[in-house]
């Protein structure tokens, strides 16, 4: 989360930010492809610089747009390729450089923050929708979730 700033987002109203110091509603941001109900996903970077929602319009695209910090100017937008899910804000490296968007079936995108260039793919043997959550605190892993259900532990326990 950024210095002095929350965030909340909603169906109907979009994304909603607060200015902590001065206890107010700073700005409502609603992308212009948000349409009839948007659910949306919202996290800040680690460096303070961007507030990052994810659409998922009922009718559409579902993407990700980069809001800059302070001026909510939108910067940037990532779109989902194909079948994959903007189901969660993207998981970003702790220098706020890089990150990660679950917007693939089958891959997580690395990507420049500044200008959403991709810098890198991921990719599984199969479609196993990754969702990126988190990268390790020094950059150089990422944590990713999957829909596949793992079968190890199930069952009962092994005795000793």
């Amino acid at each position: 989360m950024a210095a002095g700033w929350r965030s909340a987002a909603g169906w109907r109203f979009g994304v909603r930010v607060w200015d902590l110091r001065r206890r107010r509603l700073e700005r409502i941001l609603r992308p212009k492809d948000a349409v009839g109900d948007t659910r949306f996903f919202i996290g800040f970077s680690p460096d303070g610089r961007w507030l990052v929602s994810s659409t998922l319009p009922d009718a559409g695209k579902s993407c990700y747009h980069f809001w800059r910090v302070g001026t909510w100017d939108l910067d940037h937008r990532i779109d989902q390729e194909r079948s994959g899910t903007a189901g969660h804000p993207p998981a970003f490296t702790g220098d706020g450089r890089t990150h990660g968007p679950g917007d693939c079936p089958d891959q997580v995108q690395l990507a420049d923050a500044s200008t959403g260039r991709e810098l890198a793919r991921l990719t599984t043997l199969q479609p196993v929708t990754p969702t990126p959550l988190v990268f390790s605190p020094d950059g150089t892993k990422l944590i990713a979730s999957t829909n596949q259900k793992d079968r190890a532990g199930v069952g009962p326990a092994a005795d000793p």
